[in-house]
């Protein structure tokens, strides 16, 4: 019970990442924080993230997704929970 109301207060907090519709395939931005942390009075530095959706994993509070992207050259797959305080918007690129 308490799980479902923290993930319901997450959604709630955050329309602009749980409003997108995306699905695995669809190329996605996401905003992050740099660095810093949540209580980084500076906090206005937003790195972006673009990759390829590979996956989603449901988990209640560990929902997250998997992400293709390539760095410097390399491919990276990265995994990135969407309750995270640091995740401040998600946008589809492509379909």
């Amino acid at each position: 019970q308490l799980k479902l109301e923290a993930v319901n207060k997450s959604k709630e907090s955050k329309p602009e990442v749980w409003n997108v519709p995306f699905k695995v395939g669809d190329a996605v931005e996401l905003q992050v924080l740099d660095s810093g942390g949540v209580d980084n009075p500076q906090n206005k530095k937003l790195d972006k993230i673009r990759g390829v959706v590979l996956g989603r994993e449901n988990r209640g509070m560990d929902t997250s997704i998997y992400l293709k992207d390539v760095l410097f050259g390399e491919h990276v797959e990265r995994k990135i929970k969407l309750h995270s305080p640091m995740v401040k918007t998600l946008k589809v690129l492509e379909e």
